[in-house]
């Protein structure tokens, strides 16, 4: 199997992985700082594990380039923050269309990044996609106060797109790995204060909310064991489709389970977003 092949199988792993989320974070129904703290906690403890074999290489990289590894590190942990939070905050199918948007993120911050203007016909699948987010957003957010979470699954997407943009520039896989979990280490310590400071547990209080959280943990270190492995091989604007199949299982779990639906509105919205980011997809490729 080719190394390509095997990037696109671990973006599969990632997005199976992530689908769960909005489930699970519907289940442990706590705060936002312990959801976020957490989780993470749980992701890095199984990461580690996961990484023993290559511990010693991976640490020798981290102490030689770790400069290097901090941005995308610090962008991957903080897009896998702001995405758990999102679940808790608004509906599944908005957290995963702003997430969509990856591949407009990604072209704004390589354009940035260059110095460029994009082409015209980009500049037009960007104002559909954002005309698709109003209708979306203002459809529902308003009247189920869903705004600051849209606002995090929008975070969440664009913090995903600088770890593509950051993580591809890294020299191996173990770069990659080293960086997530430098970047899980520097997200932890100022969460961890935080949940403090807000007066809440560092621990879960019951064994469900224990359970799903360590579900989670071990899911998303599923996912960013296949994000970093495969972040260096295949193209960022395409890296997002292929991890979009975290959408229709996360959404339709919470719509048999959790019973929430999508209304006409924010699907058509919906609908022009991925089309607009489908078809920027196809013209960059």
């Amino acid at each position: 199997m080719t190394k390509l092949r095997q990037a696109y199988l671990m973006l599969v792993l990632a997005g199976l992985a992530w689908g769960a989320t909005p489930l699970l974070t519907a289940i442990a129904r706590l705060d936002l700082l312990q959801l976020a703290f957490q989780r993470s906690l749980f992701s890095l403890l199984f990461l580690s594990l996961a990484l023993l074999g290559r511990s010693k290489k991976i640490l020798r990289i981290i102490k030689e380039d770790w400069k290097e590894q901090l941005a995308p590190g610090v962008y991957c942990a903080v897009s896998a923050i702001t995405f758990v939070m999102a679940c808790a905050k608004t509906s599944p199918a908005h957290v995963y269309l702003l997430y969509y948007m990856f591949p407009v993120y990604t072209l704004l911050i390589d354009c940035f990044s260059k110095r460029k203007l994009p082409e015209a016909f980009q500049l037009g699948l960007i104002a559909a996609s954002i005309l698709g987010l109003t209708l979306m957003i203002g459809s529902e957010s308003s009247e189920r106060n869903m705004l600051f979470g849209d606002l995090l699954a929008f975070a969440s997407g664009l913090t995903y797109a600088g770890y593509i943009n950051y993580g591809q520039r890294l020299k191996s896989d173990e770069h990659s790995l080293g960086a997530i979990l430098i970047g899980l280490v520097i997200v932890l310590v100022p969460l961890g204060y935080l949940v403090i400071r807000s007066n809440h547990s560092l621990v879960s209080e019951t064994w469900t909310q224990f359970g799903a959280m360590a579900i989670m943990g071990l899911l998303l270190s599923l996912a960013l064991f296949g994000w970093g492995n495969a972040v260096r091989h295949v193209p960022g604007h395409i890296a997002a489709p292929v991890v979009m199949i975290e959408a229709p299982i996360g959404t339709l779990l919470m719509w048999a389970i959790m019973d929430q639906p999508i209304t006409v509105v924010s699907l058509i919205g919906g609908v022009i977003v991925l089309t607009s980011a489908t078809l920027l997809i196809l013209k960059v490729r």
